[in-house]
């Protein structure tokens, strides 16, 4: 039974379910991917250019941070605001922070950049746990949770490697482009 609170998307029908899910969750992945890939090709300038372990450890708390943090926050506003919307907000802010991080070298900036990115991973991650649930039948739900859970675990795993080669061949601007 759908509630006031937690709306169901409706679609035309279940394999259109299956489709809105894989979209969802190919989302929930590039955007763990970005934040995870940008800090890493980050680090590794940092580090480069002979910045202290302290420096590369401070991007790292940056970047790990705020979906910690801001868990119990952010899941309180996305069960109080259209989801579309908070996430739509989030990924307006990670677009622009991110674009940002091409606009300086500077490490202090870098790392408050980082960490404003990860802060829309925070406010995202609670709209990708919750979609699966809303798009799918009870019964299919675990299969579709895993499916979503998946594709954040292909991005976080996947983006470090990713990020150092792309850091490797183009520099830290090729890789945060």
């Amino acid at each position: 039974m759908t509630t006031a609170k937690e709306p169901r998307v409706t679609t035309a029908g279940p394999s259109s379910s299956w489709r809105y899910l894989y979209l969802v969750a190919a989302m929930r992945g590039v955007t763990f991917f970005g934040n995870i890939a940008a800090a890493t090709a980050i680090e590794l300038s940092l580090q480069g250019r002979g910045y202290s372990g302290a420096t590369v450890a401070g991007v790292l708390l940056a970047a790990t941070m705020p979906p910690i943090l801001l868990g119990p926050l952010s899941g309180r506003i996305v069960d109080k605001y259209p989801k579309a919307k908070v996430l739509a907000v989030a990924a307006t802010v990670q677009l622009v922070l991110g674009a940002g991080t091409l606009l300086t070298d500077r490490p202090v900036i870098w790392t408050m950049l980082i960490l404003g990115i990860s802060c829309g991973v925070a406010f995202a991650h609670p709209v990708f746990g919750s979609m699966p649930s809303q798009l799918m039948p009870r019964k299919d739900q675990p299969r579709a949770a895993s499916i979503s859970q998946m594709s954040a675990m292909a991005g976080m795993l996947s983006a470090p490697a990713v990020g150092a080669l792309l850091a490797s061949q183009f520099g830290t601007d090729g890789a945060l482009w």
